[in-house]
C-alpha cells in the first residue's frame, strides 16, 4: 500500500544499525499528560559509544510518534539491527528484513515474560536477543533507565555474530 521497496540484502561490512527512541507525547486522552514509561536515560552515551566500536556501521536513531507510516515503514524495511525498549513501537519488526535481528531492552520494573516481541521476531525467524535491568541504581525518576554502553555492546557483537554467521551458512 505504501509502495516501499523491502529487498535489502545483508552486507555484514556495512550494517544498519537503528536505535528506537521513546519520548513523551501525547498519544491517547487516557493519557493527557503524554508521560511515557520505559526511556533510555543515556541515549547519546550509547550511540556514540556504538558508534565509536562499530566505526564501519551505520548508527541511526529514530522516535516514531512524529513519523508517518510511510517514514516509519521506509526507515524500517531497510534496518539491519533495531534496538529498542519494551514498547508499542517495536511492532515495527513486523516489516524488518528477512535476516535482520532484534534487540528488546526491560527497565528492572517491566516483566520480561511481555514477550510480544520475542513472539514477533520467532514468527519472523529475526535474530531476538533482550537484555533487563535488574541493578535498581541504573533506574531514574520519570521512568528513565540507565543501560550500560558495554551491555548494548556485548547485545550487538552477539547479534551480529548470529546474523553474519546465519549469511555464511547460506552462501
Amino acid at each position: 500500500k505504501h509502495n516501499i521497496p523491502d529487498n535489502k540484502i545483508l552486507n555484514c561490512d556495512k550494517l544498519l544499525i537503528r536505535f528506537l527512541w521513546r519520548r513523551d507525547y501525547v498519544a491517547h486522552p487516557r493519557n493527557p499528560k503524554g508521560t511515557v514509561s520505559r526511556k533510555v536515560k543515556n541515549e547519546k552515551e550509547i550511540e556514540d559509544s556504538v558508534a565509536k566500536l562499530y566505526p564501519n556501521h551505520l548508527i541511526e536513531s529514530f522516535q516514531t510518534e512524529n513519523m508517518s507510516m510511510t517514514d516509519q515503514l521506509s526507515a524500517i524495511v531497510n534496518t539491519d539491527i533495531l534496538i529498542g525498549m519494551h514498547g508499542a513501537g517495536l511492532t515495527l519488526a513486523l516489516f524488518l528484513p528477512k535476516h535482520a535481528g532484534l534487540i528488546e531492552i526491560y527497565p528492572k520494573y517491566w516483566s520480561s515474560d511481555n514477550a510480544h516481541f520475542r513472539a514477533i521476531a520467532r514468527w519472523r525467524n529475526l535474530h531476538y536477543i533482550h537484555w533487563q535491568n535488574v541493578e535498581s541504581k541504573n533506574e531514574f525518576t520519570n521512568h528513565y533507565t540507565y543501560v550500560p554502553p558495554s551491555v548494548v555492546h556485548r547485545l550487538l557483537s552477539t547479534t551480529i555474530l548470529n546474523m553474519c554467521k546465519a549469511q555464511k551458512g547460506h552462501s
